[in-house]
Formats: C-alpha cells, structure tokens, sequence
C-alpha cells in the first residue's frame, strides 16, 4: 500500500476518534479507539487485498503479453523431448496448449490443478525464455519407465474413505484394471509408450478428482450441488474405466497379429511340405463344434 494512503487512513481515524470521544467524554475514549481500530483494520484489510488483485491481475496481463508476443515469431516452446507449448489460436496464456510426444494434451490452465509446479514453471519459462528442466519432468525422465501402481495405490487409499457405495465398487474396478495393464507391461515393456499418457495425464488427474472429492464429501454432503458433483464423479469414472478396458485390448494387438500370421505361416509350410493329410483343418473344426454341443 503507497505512505500517502496509510497517512490518509490515519489522518481519518484520528479524526474520527477525537469526534466520537468529545461528546461522549473521555470515559469512553477506549471504546471509541476499539471502534476506530475496528475501521481502520477493516479497511487496511479492504486496501490490501484491492492491490494484491491488481498486482495479480497486472501480473496475468504481462504474462498473457509475452505468451502472444513469443509465439507471433515462434511456432512452438519446446520443454523436453517430449513436452512443448503451442499456440492453436490462443488467445492468452492459460489457453495455449500442451502436447506430448506431438499429441495435444490439455490447455496450460488444466496444470494449474493437477501440476502446479509444472504450471509454474511453464510461467517461468514464457517469462524468461530459458528451458530448465522442472522437478517434476526431470524426475520421470530420470525414472524413464511407466509407473502404474503408485495411482493404484492412491486409489485404494481414497477408496476407504468414500461411503457412496457404486463409487466404491467402479473404483474397484479401475484398480484391477490398472493392475491389469501394469502386469501386460511387465511382459512386454516396449508398450509403455502407448500408455504414457495414463501415467503422465489421465491417472494423475483422477487422483487430484478424488481427493477434492473426498474433501467435499466430509464437509459438503447436505449441499444440495454436491450430489450433482457426485453423478458427475460416477460418470467420470465410467470413462476412465472404458478407456482402462480399451486399452488393455489394445496394448498386444501387434503380438497377436504376429501371433497369427506365424500361426497361418507354419500351417502353410507343413502343408506344403506334405506331412498333413488334405482336411484336417476341417476335421478339426467338426469336432469342436460336436464338444459344444
């Protein structure tokens, strides 16, 4: 807050008090300083937080001025290998986009939430120009291997605390789902780029969802939007949950196509090196379909 304003504040309470004390007497002088200290810290109070809201405005001013200005001469802000900033017709800082591995990710306000490091850095960088590696992406290329079962846990560890019991049995089942994917990732590795995502993005924000949720829960229940959150959440999960199926049969598609085709290769090599008899394909399929009968 500038002195003059301070000064002017009380240079007013000052008056105030000597009006106030005068007529009533100096018996109530300490009454009427309770009262004007009341005032006058209501309206520091009103004072300092008009200027920080300007400051903070001003701040997202400048910020949204050097994102337009940076990407009027540059097509993309690389962060890492695989993490840049783009601008598709963003007006402003919050709406440019993140991409990941060349997909588009989320809006830059998205990570406000769900990684505020990452969202600060992300100010630091469009402040700045310069590309330092923060915390958190330094450490999952440090790690450089999907980590599935730490959201599992987190998961379960909500899930005690959660009374709504549908919520209760589909988180359920995004656990064994998730423990699912996390076991056909140890057979084959080499597809934990397909599920990058899940790990950098989806599951993470499923977790910050149900810790806000579990703290609305404990405080907010009789309010009657709360049950509307609830459904949503219900929804919610039941994508997440589609998505995990989607992809856990997806993951080996490429194995079972190789699978195949070895299969049809060596199937026509015995054939035609003669060493099975005409029809016994077909004889084999007759006598699957009598065992179902």
């Amino acid at each position: 807050m500038k002195k003059w304003t301070s000064n002017f504040l009380a240079l007013i309470c000052f008056g105030s008090l000597i009006a106030f004390a005068l007529p009533l007497g100096f018996s109530n002088l300490f009454l009427g300083t309770a009262a004007v200290s009341f005032l006058l810290l209501g309206a520091v109070q009103y004072f300092s937080k008009k200027k920080a809201l300007n400051d903070k405005k001003k701040m997202q001013r400048q910020l949204d001025e050097k994102a337009l200005a940076y990407f009027s001469e540059h097509d993309e802000l690389v962060l890492n290998e695989n993490v840049t900033i783009r601008s598709d017709q963003a007006n402003g800082f919050n709406t440019l986009d993140v991409y990941y591995q060349n997909e588009k990710l989320c809006k830059v306000s998205e990570f406000k939430s769900s990684f505020p490091d990452t969202y600060d850095y992300f100010k630091y960088v469009i402040y700045t120009n310069e590309v330092v590696e923060p915390e958190e992406i330094h450490e999952e290329e440090e790690e450089s291997t999907v980590n599935l079962k730490k959201f599992m846990r987190q998961i379960d560890d909500l899930n005690t605390s959660i009374t709504n019991k549908k919520i209760t049995e589909d988180l359920y089942h995004t656990s064994a789902m998730i423990k699912f994917i996390d076991q056909i990732l140890d057979q084959y590795p080499q597809k934990e780029s397909k599920v990058s995502k899940l790990d950098y993005y989806y599951l993470p924000t499923l977790v910050s969802i149900l810790k806000n949720y579990v703290r609305l829960s404990d405080t907010n229940k009789m309010d009657p939007d709360f049950n509307e959150v609830e459904s949503q959440l219900m929804k919610t999960i039941y994508l997440v949950n589609q998505a995990l199926e989607t992809m856990s049969t997806t993951l080996c598609d490429d194995e079972i196509l190789d699978l195949s085709s070895d299969m049809s290769v060596l199937e026509t090599m015995l054939k035609k090196d003669g060493l099975v008899r005409e029809g016994t394909i077909d004889e084999l399929k007759v006598g699957e379909n009598n065992a179902e009968r």
